[in-house]
């Protein structure tokens, strides 16, 4: 799998001037109500004590809040501290319980921090495939294919 980045006259990969991603105000707050409509409610909330329950059930009261955390967040360039925590526990894989390499390690994160990085995500890939900064090789796996891998 590769993604190859188309390059300009000079053989730069991207333009000289710099890009900046915005995001007008509708479709960033349709893809936070998005994001939160298919949160999975039986996962573990995160150090920040929210469960996704609670966000899916209270999604367009939410709506709002969240834009303008978001927004604020991504205008400073900065995450609020209790996002850049995680709890950090073994999950046991197989064999030997009393072997330490038989366990992987998980970090459980904020759910709202996550749902603010997807939404980025989502926004820099639309903008790099829109303005041919990246052209999918027929052999790269999709979100839809089940062997999907994070970009």
């Amino acid at each position: 799998m590769y993604l190859k980045l188309k390059k300009n006259k000079a053989g730069c990969p991207f333009r000289s001037n710099l890009v900046i991603l915005r995001l007008d105000s509708w479709s960033y707050k349709q893809s936070i109500l998005d994001k939160l409509n298919k949160l999975n409610i039986s996962k573990s909330p995160g150090p920040d004590g929210i469960h996704p329950r609670v966000l899916f059930e209270l999604s367009y009261e939410l709506l709002e809040p969240l834009y303008i955390l978001f927004e604020s967040s991504y205008k400073l360039g900065k995450l609020p501290d209790e996002w850049k925590l995680g709890h950090v526990t073994a999950v046991y894989k197989k064999g030997n319980k009393g072997n330490p390499f038989n366990y992987r390690p998980i970090s459980l994160t904020s759910i709202i921090c996550k749902l603010m990085e997807s939404i980025i995500r989502d926004h820099i890939m639309e903008f790099f495939f829109q303005n041919s900064y990246l052209v999918i090789n027929s052999m790269v796996l999709l979100k839809e294919d089940p062997l999907f891998c994070n970009f």
